[in-house]
């Protein structure tokens, strides 16, 4: 992505020499006015209000020279072009990809359309790309008008006299939300588009926000195989927790899909698996990935079912077929009212329900994506009641890259954090479990910066980790390797894990905490962000104890 500006000359083949421009800006946030939280760190807060982009100016220059000229001129992007280096990043194309072609919407379909009647999970059908992670992800904001407008501005058209052959997307990219702008040359295979669609052959949103997403990684296969955690989060500036299932479900985990999905959280479940390879007796995928839409509860027969209705992002008739599958014997016994109140619908649309101990017991894991607040900048909470605050910095070696701690005195190098709880959430008897009164509910996190666009070079992410410590009072310094060989942590993300972030959900007492951040490999430089999301009512205060390059801190009480 470069930052080139816009430029006027004519291409021999008609189109306009116009150099596309990915502009970053920062997550808008409204100006510090919690007296409980302070910003205390070195540099540049991150308090823009807009997400800046250079799409009008450049359309505007292309509709002036095609009125110039008297024909139409459309963009042609130089930055990701139609050219086998934007598909693959190896030396050979996959077997599969040596046919493809890049074509238009106006050359795939006779009355193109961006989208029609909105965006829904049901647009969502994956091509011959390994990327249900990200069309899952895809699927599971969808359902959310708003949050997919943060993505998918709707400024733009694909017909008409304004149209230019241009278009633009947003993703949450280390902290801040980057505008990306692509043409609409998209890769087909004989005539139909061969990655992700529309269900809609005449809507187009879909492969255009999926180049958008290939560009930020520099090619198409860059974007194969990956987890639903990141996908949401770029999607929405979020934070992603999972939870393993089967042995490990957690007792509380239906309780917490209910009150996300109610309060617009995201939802992804995932299926472990070598290959993707579809299990005919169930009809589910191995190494797949799906979106949760909608939990219910149903009476059946005398007794209460609980439900999960889920999406294949592959579409169509790739649909679980046990009980409660759109054909199962199980809906004979359930009103045609109730049926229609929690949406079920007998069509091959890859949407299915099934017991949420069916879910427990086939699917691998599952991934919420909590939102923290003002998501589209209008100065209004979205999303569920969370308090937002972040970070970033960078590990040195030789300076606060210290490793694990296993040695103690270059574990107390690492960067460190001050947290301070001073009342806790506001307890709902009705929803909360009796051990969350008088807690403090926080989700903290760490993220590398992006790797996967170094695929090329053989770039892996670092092994992370995150440990809390509890501390009586604020200290005047770091926390030293005497106080570490004296106390343990009392919130920690567990084993190295080698993902672009690692986190953790807690229920803390009020009072004071120092964060520690580190990775396993002491002899690397490394970019990092520090997110914490926290309920509503917990008030924290969090400043820190060494700057680390960090370029800002942002957070918002909520109203």
């Amino acid at each position: 992505m470069g930052n080139n500006s816009s430029s006027s000359s004519t291409e021999p083949d008609g189109e306009p020499d116009v150099t596309e421009v990915v502009v970053e800006a920062p997550l808008p946030v409204e100006p510090r006015v919690d007296p409980d939280v302070r910003e205390n760190i070195e540099g540049t807060s991150l308090n823009s209000n807009t997400i800046t982009s250079e799409f009008n100016e450049i359309k505007e220059v292309i509709l002036n020279r095609s009125l110039e000229a008297g024909k139409a001129y459309v963009y042609r992007d130089k930055d990701f072009p139609a050219e086998p280096k934007s598909l693959y990043y190896t030396s050979r194309a996959p077997n599969q990809w040596k046919d493809i072609a890049w074509k238009r919407p106006t050359d795939l379909s006779k009355n193109p359309r961006l989208l029609q009647d909105g965006q829904s999970s049901e647009d969502i059908v994956q091509g011959m790309l390994g990327n249900c992670w990200f069309l899952a992800s895809c699927a599971a904001i969808a359902r959310s008008a708003k949050h997919i407008q943060k993505v998918v501005p709707g400024d733009q058209v694909i017909s008409g006299p304004d149209y230019v052959g241009m278009f633009h997307f947003r993703f949450w990219r280390f902290g801040k939300w980057v505008d990306v702008i692509v043409d609409d040359q998209l890769p087909s295979v004989r005539g139909s588009l061969c990655f992700g669609r529309s269900a809609n052959r005449d809507e187009f949103w879909l492969p255009l926000l999926e180049k958008a997403y290939a560009k930020v990684h520099g090619s198409y296969q860059a974007i194969e195989g990956g987890f639903t955690q990141d996908g949401m989060e770029d999607l929405t500036g979020g934070i992603a927790v999972t939870y393993q299932l089967g042995g490990k479900t957690p007792d509380h985990l239906y309780r917490t899909m209910t009150k996300a999905l109610r309060n617009d959280s995201f939802v992804c479940g995932g299926i472990q698996g070598t290959s993707e390879s579809v299990d005919k007796k169930t009809g589910l995928v191995s190494a797949h990935a799906y979106s949760a839409l909608k939990v219910a509860k149903v009476n059946y027969r005398g007794s209460t079912v609980k439900l999960v209705k889920l999406r294949n992002p592959w579409g169509g008739k790739n649909e679980w077929k046990g009980d409660w599958s759109d054909d199962s014997y199980t809906w004979q016994y359930i009103p045609d009212d109730v049926k229609y109140s929690i949406g079920y619908a007998n069509r091959d649309n890859g949407e299915w329900f099934m017991s949420f101990d069916d879910f427990t017991r086939y699917f691998t894991d599952v991934t919420f994506c909590t939102i923290g607040p003002d998501f589209d900048g209008d100065g209004k909470p979205t999303g569920d009641r969370w308090l937002l605050s972040t970070a970033q910095g960078k590990w040195q070696n030789g300076v606060n890259s210290g490793g694990s701690r296993n040695d103690l005195r270059k574990y107390q190098t690492n960067p460190q954090y001050f947290l301070e709880f001073f009342q806790p959430d506001v307890f709902h008897p009705g929803e909360d479990l009796p051990e969350e009164e008088g807690k403090c509910s926080v989700v903290l996190g760490l993220m590398q910066e992006y790797r996967r666009q170094g695929r090329a070079d053989g770039m892996k992410n670092l092994y992370l980790c995150l440990n809390v410590f509890r501390v009586s009072s604020k200290p005047s310094g770091k926390l030293d390797y005497r106080f570490f060989s004296r106390n343990r942590e009392v919130v920690t993300t567990g084993s190295y894990i080698n993902r672009r972030e690692v986190n953790v959900t807690a229920e803390l007492d009020p009072g004071k905490y120092v964060i520690v951040t580190f990775h396993l490999l002491r002899r690397r430089r490394r970019r990092f962000l520090d997110p914490h999301f926290y309920r509503n009512g917990s008030e924290p205060r969090r400043v820190a104890i060494e700057t680390l390059n960090i370029t800002g801190i942002r957070g918002k009480k909520q109203c």
